[in-house]
């Protein structure tokens, strides 16, 4: 098995496996809930055009911007990327398919890598091998967020 390999297992698992996995995270997630924002969040500053940060949507659209800004930092090494239009989402259903299509990108163009690509410098040092590395590392972090944002929902006063 290539280092590759081993880096897309662990970022498919990151989405799928099990109990833990980011799809499994989301089951059930209303429209109500993805915008539900608890008030230790009230002080965040709110970020343009963006949903109130705290919130499932936040996370979603976070992420989505996360995966087509490092596959531009990718692509362009190793200059640095002007990446403009992140994928911003005013629904539930469209920050999840912002987040699959560009995830999907994301992985596709790491999977089309050639091995030795892996180590090629980016305008900050850093590889795609480390940045690859990463996303599954950002994927749960951001995973365990949205858990605790779901058991604050559900535990919320009204």
């Amino acid at each position: 098995m290539t280092r590759k390999d081993e880096l897309l297992g662990a970022f498919d698992d990151s989405w799928r496996f099990g109990w833990e996995s980011l799809d499994k995270k989301l089951e059930g997630v209303s429209a109500e809930e993805a915008l539900y924002l608890h008030p230790m969040y009230a002080d965040e500053p709110l970020e343009a055009e963006h949903p109130p940060e705290g919130t499932i949507l936040w996370h979603l659209v976070h992420m989505a911007n996360g995966y087509k800004w490092y596959l531009g930092v990718i692509e362009a090494r190793p200059q640095k990327p002007e990446i403009a239009d992140l994928p911003l989402a005013r629904s539930l259903d469209e920050a999840r398919e912002n987040l699959r299509i560009w995830r999907q990108k994301f992985r596709d163009y790491i999977a089309a890598l050639p091995e030795e690509a892996l180590d090629e410098p980016h305008f900050d040092g850093r590889t795609p091998l480390l940045i690859a590395r990463m996303m599954p590392r950002h994927d749960a972090w951001h995973t365990s967020h949205i858990t605790m944002i779901r058991r604050l929902y559900r535990n919320r006063t009204t």
